[in-house]
């Protein structure tokens, strides 16, 4: 779990059903028993965050809570299109936790691919930072490693 002390990324990579969100979720629970702070969202959890909290225009506070954790999971990234909403909850949680905080991205879709998802102007100006992070760290699913 050293890499989370980092700030390093982990991008979780390969098609439908090969054990990226149980890998997650797996790393989530050895943060736990390291006494980390962990959160965990669907792509879809943080749009309906958003949806949420843009009646008050309390996003902006939303968002700030969520990275005071250790470790941010987001799953299913790509899955399914992803909803602008969902979009902008996804850069806006790149945004603030930008090399702050290690986030961890299932996806069936390389990062570079997002755009195939979500509006390429959110997914540009999400990906970039993102992927540019202090020594990211990629593991796809089907055996290469990057």
């Amino acid at each position: 779990m050293e890499w989370v002390g980092r700030r390093e990324n982990l991008c979780v990579v390969g098609p439908s059903g090969t054990g990226k969100s149980h890998f997650c979720e797996a790393l989530g629970q050895s943060a736990v028993d390291a006494v980390m702070a962990v959160a965990w969202f669907t792509i879809e959890d943080l749009g309906a965050l958003i949806r949420r909290h843009h009646v008050d225009d309390s996003v902006s506070k939303a968002i700030t809570r969520i990275t005071r954790t250790d470790l941010i999971t987001v799953d299913d990234v790509g899955l399914l299109p992803v909803l602008p909403e969902a979009a902008e909850g996804f850069h806006r949680w790149v945004d603030v936790a930008y090399e702050r905080r290690s986030p961890a991205v299932s996806s069936n879709l390389h990062p570079s691919g997002f755009d195939e998802a979500m509006p390429k102007t959110l997914a540009t100006a999400t990906v970039r930072p993102w992927a540019l992070w202090a020594g990211p760290v990629r593991v796809f699913v089907w055996g290469v490693e990057q």
